[in-house]
């Protein structure tokens, strides 16, 4: 879902109950089930809108340790601000560093499918372990 910047900012919030179909998008995880989307949209004022809110997703790993397949469930809490690109490319200074955890944007709308889509590549493990391999590891 496309969500129109204007909108966000004439509503002061605005709540997105999503559910997304990841089947046929290309990720380095197999996501094994729809993925639910509660997410809140702010408006923080100078075009600066603050997204919140929680995603869950069912992803097909494989473990590095025994090569099985097994599914994870994540659970992700949502808190970024997003500030349009125009900003950052207008600024002569360097960023702060509280403001590295911001995001661009670009036009006038917040898309909620890339959004999630980026919070779940953020989450997948880099070296997954199966539970009975991640057992063993901590036994050890």
């Amino acid at each position: 879902m496309k969500l129109e910047i204007q909108k966000i900012i004439d509503e002061e919030k605005v709540e997105v109950n999503e559910t997304l179909d990841f089947s046929k998008v290309e990720m380095p995880a197999m996501v094994v089930e729809p993925v639910k989307a509660k997410l809140i949209f702010e408006n923080l004022g100078n075009r600066e809108i603050l997204v919140r809110g929680e995603i869950q997703a069912k992803l097909r790993l494989t473990c590095v340790v025994c090569l099985d397949e097994f599914d994870e469930e994540l659970k992700i809490e949502v808190n970024e601000t997003y500030i349009p690109q125009t900003y950052v490319e207008n600024r002569k200074e360097e960023r702060p560093i509280e403001e590295l955890s911001e995001f661009t944007y670009t036009g006038n709308f917040l898309d909620t499918f890339e959004i999630v889509r980026d919070n779940i590549l953020e989450f997948i493990p880099p070296y997954p372990k199966c539970p009975k391999c991640a057992t063993k590891s901590e036994e050890s």
